[in-house]
């Protein structure tokens, strides 16, 4: 368990996925701010260990929730999305 991790649970946050949280900052550590769809794509083959879709946020909605309930996260920016028919703004996540 980590230092910061030990942190977190010794404010009485006891989140879910605590495996993801750790390897989503090591993530943006590494490569810097990104946003929560570009985060789930990349956790999932993070250091050469496969992420199955049946453990961890099943999209990146509920991945955004997790990472706002964790303080080691923070929203650093916003940028465009954009498609062929529509474009939205999307959050960047980063370390706090």
């Amino acid at each position: 368990m980590t230092g910061q991790r030990r942190k977190i649970e010794k404010w009485g946050f006891r989140l879910k996925y605590p495996q993801l949280r750790d390897r989503l900052c090591a993530l943006i550590e590494e490569r810097g701010p990104m946003c929560a769809e570009q985060l789930l794509e990349n956790v999932r083959t993070y250091a050469g260990r496969p992420w199955t879709t049946t453990r961890g946020p099943a999209g990146p909605n509920a991945l955004s929730q997790i990472l706002k309930r964790d303080p080691r996260f923070k929203v650093v920016g916003m940028t465009h999305k954009s498609s062929f028919s529509s474009s939205s703004k999307v959050i960047l996540w980063g370390l706090s």
